[in-house]
């Protein structure tokens, strides 16, 4: 079963987008992850993700 992050990496994440800094996701992970960030309401907070299985 998948859990969330720190309970601490939203704020941080706001933190970083509000800073300007744009975020992105690069992993080696396979085409489920796009559904599983989206899942866990993680998606909004990265402007690209690329997923080396697509």
């Amino acid at each position: 079963a998948w859990r969330l992050c720190d309970p601490d990496a939203e704020k941080i994440l706001k933190a970083i987008r509000r800073a300007g800094v744009k975020l992105a996701v690069v992993s080696n992970f396979d085409t489920r992850l796009r559904p599983l960030l989206q899942a866990l309401k993680c998606d909004e907070w990265f402007d690209a993700v690329a997923v080396s299985a697509e």
